[in-house]
């Protein structure tokens, strides 16, 4: 699923996400919180990858919102990660392996 398109009623349906950050805007842009959110990342599959850019790094929004989007999937995300058995950053095409309990 692409998290610019993909409904927020079928996420669920899904073992890929990718462009989660964008989900998360989204969601957010339609009223959900980040408790609401957290109840919609419970609800996937244990074996759902989630692909997400990581937003929180360069200059601070002006904006109230981007800076609270910024702020809300940071939280999520490390809530995401504090749930799941396996965590890889990827950075230049490297990946960095930052949890990895599936062993």
């Amino acid at each position: 699923a692409d998290g610019k398109t993909v409904d927020f009623e079928e996420i669920n349906k899904y073992l890929c996400i990718k462009n989660f950050h964008i989900l998360v805007r989204r969601m957010m842009k339609d009223g959900k919180t980040t408790e609401e959110i957290k109840i919609i990342v419970d609800s996937l599959d244990e074996n759902t990858v989630i692909i997400t850019d990581e937003i929180g790094n360069g200059i601070i929004p002006v904006d109230q919102f981007e800076r609270d989007w910024r702020e809300q999937t940071g939280r999520i995300c490390c809530y995401i990660a504090s749930q799941s058995r396996k965590v890889v950053r990827l950075t230049g095409g490297i990946p960095v392996i930052i949890k990895d309990e599936s062993k």
